[in-house]
Formats: structure tokens, sequence, C-alpha cells
């Protein structure tokens, strides 16, 4: 027979990307319904069939990563246009959501220049994925705009911001200087840092130091980040992001 509350706290679990299975409380208990889930053919259709009418799929279930869920549109939990939290969707400023975004796919492809990378990474739960600074973050992004500026035309003066193109937007920010003691809001550094903190809040990632300054703060993806986003992967963005010698 198959219990409805426990479709219901699978669910409830699964919409939670903060939380995954683990040995004690509330992560055993998620661990226990997500054994259930992939053993029970019966079970996983209840719970495929509800989630079904709330416009959501599962993309992957096991017992490490928990129960990774796909919104499509107009699902209550669809994502990103209906999650204004989330840290690209934050402000008013579309020049900076877009700065955000090309932040998050510059993190995925310096640590997984490849997609065998990412794929490997997943199925294998003793590979530690390697931690990343702010500041290196920030130079790769740099490199990859000072290419794409050496490749493309001359941009006209007068070019209102909405036109420009995210490599001449990001370059006519300046960078964290050391001899300053904190680092301006107004930096392409500080712009890493909101939205690498901004994925920690939403348990993306961990944050390595969580007493240091903005500058030098080390963070390390988790797993669910590359369970929930591998169509990154498929973003010809991505691929200019590659380094030259990838």
């Amino acid at each position: 027979m198959i219990s409805f509350e426990d479709v219901g706290r699978l669910i409830a679990f699964g919409t939670n990307i903060a939380m995954t299975p683990g040995a004690s409380g509330d992560r055993a208990e998620y661990r226990r319904l997500i054994h259930e889930y992939v053993m029970n053919p019966h079970f996983r259709d209840a719970v495929d069939a509800v989630l079904g009418g709330a416009e959501c799929e599962v993309t992957d279930a096991n017992e490490t990563i928990g129960l990774v869920l796909f919104p499509r549109s107009g699902s209550p939990w669809s994502w990103p246009g209906k999650a204004p939290d989330l840290p690209w969707n934050r402000g008013d400023d579309s020049v900076d959501r877009a700065a955000r975004m090309l932040t998050i796919v510059a993190l995925l492809a310096m640590q997984f220049p490849a997609g065998v990378d990412l794929e490997a990474t997943l199925n294998d739960t003793d590979r530690a994925v390697p931690s990343v600074s702010v500041l290196q973050l920030e130079e790769y992004i740099r490199e990859f705009c000072e290419r794409e500026k050496a490749n493309a035309p001359d941009v006209a003066a007068g070019t209102p911001d909405q036109e420009l193109p995210m490599w001449s937007l990001w370059l006519s920010r300046t960078t964290y200087g050391g001899a300053v003691k904190r680092t301006s809001r107004t930096t392409s550094t500080y712009l890493v840092y909101q939205t690498l903190d901004g994925l920690q809040q939403l348990g993306f990632v961990s944050d390595l130091t969580p007493d240091s300054p903005a500058e030098q703060k080390n963070y390390r993806i988790r797993r669910r980040l590359l369970a929930q986003f591998p169509d990154f992967l498929m973003n010809p963005l991505f691929e200019a992001l590659r380094p030259t010698n990838a």
C-alpha cells in the first residue's frame, strides 16, 4: 500500500534544494524515501504523477544527491523565471543580472572544461570538487573577456549599456585592488562574490571561508548544482569560456 504521506514528504525534501540525504534526522528520512522511490515502482509512479500535476519531472534520484526536479514552464517551482530571490534576479539592473549569469556559467566552465569531467564527478561520489576563490574566478572571467575583445570589432562610442557586449561591460569594471581595505561594491570582484554568496545561500555551493572578507572568499560547488544544471554544457557561452589550452 502506498503511503501518500511519504509521497508528500519526499516531494517536500526534493523542493528544498539545500537538503540532501544523510545518516541522521530528516536527512536519514530523506534517504529512506529516496530508496523507496528507486526500488518501489508503485511508489515512484505515485510521486511522478503528483509531480506531473505540478508541471515537474524527476531528472535524477539517488541517495547521494537526493531528488532532482526539473520544473517546466508554469510550475510553481519554475526556475529561474519565477524565482526572484535567485542572485541573478536581484535588483532591476539587467546588465548586472547578465553578469551574474556569466559568473555561474564561468564557474562550471572553469571547474569542468569538458562535459565528461562533470559526468565523472557526478558518477564518482568519492571524487572531491576543487575549491575556487573569488579572485580566481574573476581573473578567469576577465581573461575570457580579454580574448573576446581581441577577436571582436571595436565598440562604437556612445553605445548604450544595454547594447554593449558582456565582455565590454565586464572590462569596464575595475577589479579588486589589494591596496584598499574593503572591496568596492562596484568592482567585478564584488559581483563575483555576490553571485557565489547567493548560490551559497541557496545550497548550491559551500562557503569554505565564512569569516573572510569578499576578496578572500573560497567556495566549493555542491553536487546538487552539477546535477541540476548539466544543460549549461550545451550553451555556446560555455564553449567560449573554455581555456584556450583545454
